[in-house]
């Protein structure tokens, strides 16, 4: 959605450049400009919502393999740093969690 957002404020801001080329007149510009920033702001705030914690029920079959490629290795760490890597609204505590029930598994 963010990306939408952002091409329809840069169409927006061409609208705009094309309109005082064409008419010249001050006002239609502006409104081009205006509605660009509203879409400009809408995909920043789509960009910046609040991620969620992910739990061991999120994990899919393929990430599955892969922690326990992982761990199979002794690389405990790193499949931590995959957890919050593919889940980055995940603390480090609770990344842990996720590997240590795997692990248990």
């Amino acid at each position: 959605m963010r990306n939408l957002y952002l091409v329809l404020a840069a169409l927006a801001c061409i609208a705009a450049v094309v309109a005082r080329a064409a008419t010249g007149t001050p006002w239609l510009p502006l409104v081009a400009l205006i509605i660009g920033g509203v879409f400009l702001v809408l995909a920043l705030r789509s960009n910046f919502e609040p991620a969620k914690e992910a739990t061991f029920e999120d994990l899919d079959k393929e990430q599955l393999a892969e922690l326990q490629r992982l761990l199979g290795n002794g690389q405990f760490g790193a499949a931590v740093g995959q957890v919050r890597l593919w889940f980055r609204g995940t603390s480090q505590g609770r990344a842990e969690e996720i590997v240590k029930r795997l692990a248990e598994h």
